[in-house]
């Protein structure tokens, strides 16, 4: 009897094909979907580390920003990571602006209000790339800080590079389980 012609060996190759692809389908839509919840999850930390930022600073006697707003992740702390918070004096372009201390002497990236205009709840996000190439994701919001209705802009960026290697290591981790799933399997 010949092998090549063998219905057996041709059955067992075309159901090996099939568990291949299947196996391949669900690795990618596993990773696109936990792209979309790390991507989810970055959008809701900028949004609580911008409210953060909101309620810890304040207008001083002097009309100056006073606050130091402490966010829990120390890449706020630290210079050229991509991770950065400005609140902009909108009621007095004299004041100084406040910024984390990892932004030092450099300027957050703005778009213009032309190109992604504020939605209903006066907020905004948009990507931009920062003086040391990083890749950033902004929020932006225009708030009144004190009852003589003076507004500031807050920014909050954070670094990009942080979802995307969550998603590779998440799916490098993925793909080396279901390769393994096939080997047990045929094994």
């Amino acid at each position: 009897m010949k092998w090549a012609n063998s219905l057996t060996l041709r059955s067992l190759a075309l159901t090996t094909m099939w568990f291949v692809i299947a196996l391949l389908v669900i690795a990618v839509v596993i990773s696109a979907l936990y792209r979309n919840a790390a991507e989810r999850g970055f959008r809701q930390l900028l949004q609580a580390e911008m409210f953060n930022v909101v309620n810890s600073v304040s207008i001083n006697e002097q009309g100056d920003l006073q606050g130091s707003p402490q966010t829990g992740n120390l890449s706020y702390q630290q210079p050229q990571t991509g991770w950065y918070w400005v609140v902009d004096p909108l009621y007095d372009a004299s004041k100084e602006t406040l910024r984390s201390p990892s932004l030092g002497a450099t300027e957050l990236p703005i778009k213009p209000e032309s190109e992604v205009p504020y939605d209903g709840d006066f907020k905004r996000t948009y990507l931009v790339r920062d003086d040391h190439g990083n890749e950033l994701a902004v929020i932006e919001t225009v708030v009144v800080i004190d009852e003589n209705d003076r507004a500031t802009r807050v920014r909050v960026s954070g670094n990009l590079d942080a979802v995307d290697n969550d998603v590779r290591w998440f799916s490098e981790r993925l793909y080396i389980a279901l390769a393994l799933l096939e080997l047990r399997a045929y094994c």
